[in-house]
């Protein structure tokens, strides 16, 4: 029992020492994802959260098969947090971003708001009429 400790501790040390994290914060009355990218724009990963939500994405929290180079010259930070609405859009960007931070949607830039959801179609309140296809038009089934 006494061995398992330190391998516990290796382990954990190493996740921590070889994982990116940040602190996610929706703090915009909108469900908003926060889409996580290198700053060559390339996405590493994404997470939705409701109003007042609030999550860590890390680098390890999934499998994400990058194809990127191994040189010295290619790096997956700064990150660039981008905050879309679900409708279209986006809420705002932040650039720079340090692994550890804690970033809020209302705290980067941008136009922070969300056009509304397109509103549902109408269901005719009685099926079509024999003599005339358009239901609520028809004197009929009134």
């Amino acid at each position: 029992m006494k061995f398992l400790l330190p391998i516990l501790f290796v382990i954990v040390n190493f996740t921590l020492v070889f994982s990116e994290s940040l602190n996610l914060v929706n703090d915009s009355p909108y469900t908003l994802t926060a889409e996580v990218q290198a700053p060559n724009g390339l996405v590493l990963g994404d997470i939705t959260l409701a109003p007042n939500e609030q999550s860590q994405w890390s680098t390890d929290m999934s499998r994400t098969y990058l194809d990127v180079p191994q040189d010295a010259n290619f790096s997956l930070t700064p990150f660039r947090v981008v905050w879309k609405c679900q409708t279209s859009g986006y809420y705002s960007v932040c650039e720079a971003v340090s692994p550890g931070a804690t970033i809020a949607a209302n705290t980067c830039s941008g136009s922070k708001t969300c056009l509304p959801k397109p509103p549902k179609q109408k269901e005719p309140k009685c099926p079509p009429c024999p003599t005339c296809p358009e239901c609520p038009k028809c004197p009929e089934c009134k």
